[in-house]
């Protein structure tokens, strides 16, 4: 099996649907985010484990909104896409909307 260089993740949450998004996103459900940073966080180490992943040459984190992560739980899904190889110069990409992105955010993405 050939190896897999591009990885997407998707992150469902949202402040709101917007009425033309056909994506599967869910407003009004940040409780539900913490668990699923744990589940995602926990399929990534098992693709890893299972699957020819990597180096990974684009990682790229779609939603909804996945800008609604905190740093932390960005951090948490990321350490486990390191852990099973990026490559260097990879490039990383966080869906976010700029309605409710701060400078504070940012800085704690990267």
């Amino acid at each position: 099996m050939e190896r897999i260089h591009s990885l997407y993740l998707h992150v469902p949450f949202c402040t709101w649907v917007c009425k033309y998004c056909d994506f599967n996103a869910y407003a009004v459900l940040e409780g539900l985010i913490p668990p699923y940073v744990e589940a995602l966080s926990r399929e990534v180490e098992l693709a890893g484990a299972e699957l020819p992943i990597g180096p990974l040459d684009t990682v790229f984190i779609g939603g909804g909104t996945p800008s609604l992560l905190t740093s932390a739980q960005l951090h948490q899904v990321l350490d486990r896409v390191r852990g099973i190889g990026v490559a260097p110069g990879a490039e990383i990409t966080l869906e976010a909307n700029p309605s409710n992105v701060t400078s504070e955010q940012v800085d704690g993405w990267l």
